[in-house]
């Protein structure tokens, strides 16, 4: 990052920090201790002090004696010992007796019952009781019976111990001694009563020689919270907000929504208070005294104080509000409770606030006005701010806190009482970019990668790149093997396996999923991808053993301090986990809740996994442990409607909050790793079975892998069909010019050997003509020798005849020289014709080469026509289409390899499987590790990542809200974990991801940023001034959603129809909603992109009653004009109530099942009345009786929040708003975005009724859209 991006991080990080200060965590449980009460003349008055508290009069009831078996529950110890117990003493906090004990006679008692058991004589009873009272003595000190108040001490509690062993032994009792106390607390502050085993000490005798110790019984912690109202500290947000700027109407309307939501919640907690966050903890032992180092102020209280002391109302300093001005108050008011709970006796000036020991409501009450005073948030300070307005009162709660018990084994930083994102935020602007993720530091980054907008890819060149066959996954989700993704899911899909095989250009994936786009059908695919490219790591290992390394030994930092072995993990092996979040919690159940059911594959595969696997202990892939958990969350939720069916595969779990951890892990202990695992087959077994997973994995890849080929083939052919055509057209001109070359060549050849031909007759001649020459020489020399050979012999004829001799040798000598002369003339006329005619032969010689090549390329070129044309036939023969985002498939896919890459999935668990069966002890060990990690911070950062990554190895899935990331994952650090896959992304802050992103190596996020956004209390003036105070010149995306954030950050995507905004990997094929549904969200939000597939209606008709058969009235709008003079305080209108409830009449009474209609409103007021209308509805028409039927009304009608994510049959909107000007600032906060509506009308898939005024409506920017598309019919009651 560059040193712009850096900066812009930081101030991201900061923003985030100042607006998540002012995000507290509510107070979940309604445990309260009364301080006090108000009386009209705003007097307070205290509670009697003899109200009882929580850590009044609780008392141990101690059981010593044997046991068959000391490794079972705590709880199950004291119920085996009530019957067999041969000491019970009862103490209070301080270890004193509340009873007199008498050892002597209760060691008597149990004896005399053992004789008649065992056959015990007198004489060994005797003796028995003489040992043991000696033994008893010397630690007792004293004969007799303890009276009630004596101390019982280590060293007494592990002499009964002994003793009782001995007696056991003694008496043929089978097992071990064991002493368990339980303690009982008011069942308003604890769920259940504790129980504790009492290990024996032997150092207690040394150490009571220094001073008594009764370190035996361990202390509870009740932790107390003092409140803040945030009703109170809401409105001095908005009073500040108006004071920076006037709030629009439909800003008042959008803020009056969150305060009614905020009541709307006080009123669902049935007897208790309005939303209260904590200014403050700290603890109170069970023996009534403060614990040491509890106290912790929250950041909240902070920023409230500097909320309601800021003086500079409307501007506020650069990086407001400023905490850390507290912090030195903060370390002194520690240092202070420090004293007070026992470690000093006073403070600084020797001065202490009250005196030490247990606690009363005074102590109480005076701890929280010094804390008040100190923090500027007494009644005296909050009264100058001018946020303050009296009818609110003070933001402090005096009147009660909340209290609970809390385990010992917690630590003692306390409950989170501020943001649950306050923290991963805060570590991350502390250690600056440096520390970022890759996935963080893309979130955070001003640019963006390399865009690949298909939008403008009319040839379809992008999506086929995208999709091609190459790029496909090897494994696919066991759905129906001739259903297919289509191809804007497959595109999404294959940038994701892109992500995970290492060549893809981005850490961080957006997918744009509008309503019925299958979103969480492409999630399954994800998973499944995921899973198999674990396996394929799995597969190299030999033995399940040896993904193992090196055996440790870690120590949980607790009162127990108990000791587990695990083993660290192979790297190759990691990596791949998988955490499913949402800021919905139903959104992430939903999704992880379905993954493991069997009705998320079918039935093709179910009896596919039936024949191959039916020997399989514990079922393929762990299904018979997946199944209990299915099954205990059915019975859970017995009073809500559920569909939840048997499981299929042990894919996944839904933990986060420690409620769904507790009920994921109680049977996970006890049946899978104590039974399940603890009983495998053995070694050898073991090693056979891996060995044939592993074959059958590999065999299954290879099969997909030569289907894969084969696509490929085809789709590289297809691709190249164009490329084919023109070569085929240049090989064709080739061919044509060559072979006219050819036949030039041929012509040329013709007239060349004529002239070879005219030059060898020319040589012949000039052959005999040199010959002729070459006579005539010869006979020129001969007789020119006779000549001279005559004149030579005959001297005197020459003397005598000189003359004559000379005129003879002249002639002679001159036939001589001319015969030579014609010699030579015709000897080079010969050569000079050799020559040429060779020089001919050469030329000939070249040309026919020539021609042979010619003749070879032409044979060449004809063999590639040849080929290309087949090529081009079999391209022809394939047609596929031009790949497009809004096709329902991809054009390669098939059922062989639909069903091939199935395989592939299902034999990957099963290698997963067998790994975990053969080398059951080193993941018993591992994931006893992870069940105590996920109780308890007691561990290093490397075990607890160990033990999540074995976690995921059993269990590759693990859903959770953001909420509880950070606490589940505590010691997680970056890129730790392998892929968060966050659902709902749209509706989530952008900075709640943040903590997740930093511990994962990819991330994708799948939403629809044209749904709900999110859930946002504070005041859009105030977001505007934490902005401008942290150096952000305007919101943007880092104040929208985590959706918005993220796919700015996806290559492959397309601007939406402003060109303002980048949509990520959309998704356009809609297979839920029928006309005129989908053609009203698609224009209103979509721009029309949406594709629908599949018939414009389906029946929808009623099943029984006088209309049986008969189709449901069309989808409508049902007008409800105002009465004259109609007035209201709130957005309800009566008339629409009574119209909704005689349609839902009609409905009931044609035997429409209540779960398939859902109602729903955009105000609070309107869906809180719609409920009561729903609930009368059922009574009155289907005989339902009144608490089943606000039970569906509760679940069926709602706001539109309630109602993300859901679908039905029906849908019933009803809009409500004042009638005319008074409900203008309503109705322009439902038009303000597309947003609500689009939800609303998305969740109908078959009918849509709107139930509203017209006239009031019909101008909307939206919902004029939707009465344009709906006819309308007149009130019922007109």
């Amino acid at each position: 990052m560059g040193n712009d991006e850096q900066q812009h991080a930081m101030d991201v990080l900061s923003y985030w920090c100042a607006v998540e200060l002012f995000s507290p965590q509510n107070w979940r449980d309604n445990q309260l201790i009364a301080l006090s009460s108000s009386r009209n003349d705003d007097q307070r008055v205290s509670v009697s002090e003899q109200e009882r508290l929580p850590w009044n009069d609780i008392h141990a009831d101690l059981l010593i004696g044997p046991v068959d078996n000391e490794h079972r529950s705590y709880t199950n110890l004291y119920n085996d010992l009530q019957s067999r117990k041969i000491y019970r003493l009862q103490t209070d906090m301080n270890a004193r007796l509340t009873k007199p004990f008498s050892f002597a006679e209760d060691t008597e008692n149990w004896l005399r019952v053992q004789a008649v058991r065992s056959g015990l004589d007198e004489q060994t009873i005797t003796g028995l009781l003489g040992e043991t009272n000696q033994l008893w003595l010397e630690v007792a000190k004293q004969p007799g019976s303890l009276p009630a108040g004596t101390e019982l001490t280590d060293s007494m509690v592990s002499r009964l111990l002994q003793v009782a062993g001995k007696l056991s032994a003694t008496a043929n009792r089978p097992g071990s001694a064991c002493a368990v106390y339980r303690k009982d607390y008011d069942r308003r502050f604890a769920r259940r009563p504790v129980h504790q085993v009492v290990k024996p000490d032997d150092s207690s005798e040394q150490q009571e020689a220094v001073g008594r110790q009764n370190r035996w019984l361990k202390h509870e912690r009740f932790r107390i919270a003092v409140g803040l109202s945030q009703r109170v500290v809401t409105n001095a947000l908005l009073k500040a907000a108006k004071l920076v700027r006037e709030l629009s109407p439909a800003e008042e309307t959008a803020q009056d929504e969150v305060l009614q939501e905020l009541a709307h919640r006080q009123s669902r907690r049935a007897g208790g208070p309005s939303t209260v966050a904590s200014l403050m903890e700290f603890c109170v032992g069970d023996d009534g005294c403060l614990v040491p180092r509890s106290l912790t102020l929250s950041q909240y209280a902070k920023a409230v104080s500097c909320l309601f002391n800021h003086e500079g109302w409307p501007d506020c300093p650069a990086g407001w509000p400023h905490i850390e001005v507290f912090d030195d108050t903060e370390s002194k008011l520690k240092s202070e409770f420090n004293r007070l709970a026992g470690e000093d006796s006073g403070d600084e000036a020797g001065r202490p606030m009250y005196k030490a020991g247990p606690v009363g409501r005074y102590e109480i009450e005076s701890l929280i006005e010094h804390v008040a005073d100190r923090m500027g948030l007494d009644d005296r300070a909050v009264s100058r701010s001018p946020l303050f307005a009296r009818a609110d009162g003070s933001p402090l709660i005096r009147d009660y806190v909340n209290c609970h018990l809390e385990a010992s084994s917690e630590s003692l930083n306390g409950e989170m009482m501020d943001s649950f994102f306050l923290e991963d935020l805060e570590d991350l602007y502390q250690n600056g970019t440096e520390i970022f993720s890759e996935p963080v530091r893309q979130y955070l980054s001003i640019g963006h990668p390399r865009r690949f907008n298909l939008q403008k890819d009319p040839e379809g060149h992008l999506v086929g790149d995208f999709t091609q066959p190459a790029s496909l996954p090897f494994a696919r989700w066991p759905s129906a093997s001739n259903q297919f993704q289509s191809t804007g899911q497959q595109l999404a899909i294959n940038q994701i396996r892109a992500a995970l095989e290492g060549y893809g250009s981005s850490s961080l994936l957006g997918v744009n999923g509008p309503p019925g786009t299958g979103k969480t059908t492409l999630l399954k695919d994800v998973v499944a991808e995921i899973i198999v490219a674990r396996a394929r790591r799995l597969a190299g290992f030999s033995r399940p053993q040896d993904i193992f390394t090196s055996r440790r030994l870690a120590r949980a930092a607790s009162d127990e301090d108990k000791d587990y072995v695990y083993w660290t993990l192979d790297p190759s092996v990691t990596g791949f986990e998988i955490v499913v979040a949402s800021s919905n919690n139903k959104a992430v159940e939903n999704v992880s809740q379905d993954l493991p059911s069997a009705d998320a594959i079918d039935t093709e595969w179910e009896t596919y996994i039936d024949s191959e696997f039916k020997q399989v202990p514990c079922g393929f892939a762990f299904r018979d442990f997946a199944g209990q958990i299915a099954d205990r969350k059915s019975q859970d939720k017995e009073s809500s409607p559920s569909n939840t069916s048997s499981a299929w595969a042990l894919i996944s779990a839904v933990l986060g909050n420690m409620s769904n951890k507790n009920r994921f892990l109680w049977p996970f202990k006890n049946e899978f790793i104590y039974k399940s695992l603890k009983y495998m087959p053995g070694e050898r077994s073991s090693r056979t079975n891996w060995a044939k997973a592993r074959n059958d994995f590999n065999a299954a890849l290879k099969k997909e892998e030569s289907i894969r080929a084969r696509k490929i083939a085809q789709y590289n052919l297809m691709r190249s069909y164009s490329d084919l055509c023109n070569q085929r057209s240049n090989l064709s001109a080739e061919l044509k010019t060559l072979n006219e070359q050819l036949r030039g060549m041929k012509a040329s050849r013709s007239r060349y050997v004529g002239q070879i031909q005219s030059m060898e007759r020319q040589m012949s001649d000039a052959g005999q003509a040199a010959n002729n020459a070459q006579a005539a020489w010869e006979q020129a020399d001969s007789i020119c020798h006779v000549h001279l050979s005559y004149w030579k012999a005959h001297p005197l004829r020459s003397f005598f005849h000189s003359r004559e001799r000379q005129q003879d040798e002249l002639k002679v000598r001159t036939d001589l020289e001319q015969a030579r002369r014609a010699k030579q003339h015709f000897d080079e006329q010969a050569s000079t014709v050799h020559q040429r005619l060779q020089s001919f032969y050469g030329g000939l010689e070249v040309g026919d080469q020539k021609l042979g090549e010619c003749q070879t390329q032409i044979a060449t070129l004809t063999r590639q026509l040849a080929t290309v044309e087949q090529q081009i036939a079999k391209a022809e023969q394939i047609q596929w289409p031009r790949p497009d985002i809004g096709d329902d498939h991809v054009a390669w896919m098939d059922q062989e390899w639909s069903k091939a890459r199935t395989e592939v999935y299902i034999k990957a668990l099963a290698l997963h499987q067998q790994a975990v069966m053969g080398a059951a002890h080193q993941f018993m060990c591992n994931l006893s590790l992870a069940c105590a990690v996920m109780q308890s911070n007691g561990f290093t950062d490397d075990e607890r990542l160990v033990a999540w990554q074995t976690f995921f190895l059993v269990i590759p899935v693990v859903s959770s809200s953001f909420a509880s990331i950070s606490r589940m994952f505590s010691g997680i650090g970056k890129e730790a974990l392998g892929w968060a896959i966050v659902d709902e992304a749209g509706q989530a802050l952008p900075q709640a991801a943040a903590g997740l992103l930093q511990r994962v190596k990819h991330a994708v996020a799948v939403g629809d940023p044209m749904q709900l956004q999110p859930v946002d209390t504070m005041p859009k003036p105030m977001r505007e001034l934490l902005a401008s105070t942290h150096h952000l010149q305007r919101l943007g995306l880092e104040s929208e959603n985590m959706q918005a954030l993220v796919d700015y950050q996806t290559p492959c995507g397309l601007l939406d129809e402003t060109d303002d905004h980048w949509l990520g990997m959309p998704l356009v094929v809609h297979r839920r909603c029928d006309e005129p549904m989908f053609s009203i969200c698609n224009d209103m939000a979509y721009s029309g992109r949406m594709v629908r597939v599949g018939p414009e209606h389906q029946p929808c008709s009623y099943p029984s009653g006088p209309h049986a058969g008969d189709e449901l009235p069309d989808s409508c709008w049902y007008d409800v004009p105002p009465n004259s003079g109609e007035t209201g305080r709130t957005q309800w209108r009566p008339q629409e109530g009574y119209e909704l409830h005689k349609r839902l009449c009609g409905l009931f009474k044609g035997g429409i099942d209540p779960t398939n209609i859902l109602v729903i409103a955009p105000f609070r007021a309107v869906a809180n009345q719609v409920r009561d209308t729903f609930a009368d509805a059922l009574r009155q028409c289907t005989g339902c009786n009144g608490s089943e039927a606000n039970r569906l009304a509760s679940s069926q009608a709602g706001t539109v929040h309630t109602s993300q994510g859901r679908e039905a049959d029906v849908v019933f909107i009803v809009l409500g708003s004042r009638a005319g000007k008074r409900g203008e600032g309503s109705r322009s906060w439902v038009n303000g975005s597309p947003n609500l509506l689009n939800v609303a009308v998305s969740r109908a898939k078959r009918r849509v009724y709107v139930v509203g005024n017209l006239a009031d409506w019909k101008n909307g920017t939206y919902t004029s859209r939707i009465a344009k598309d709906l006819p309308v019919e007149a009130s019922a009651e007109n």
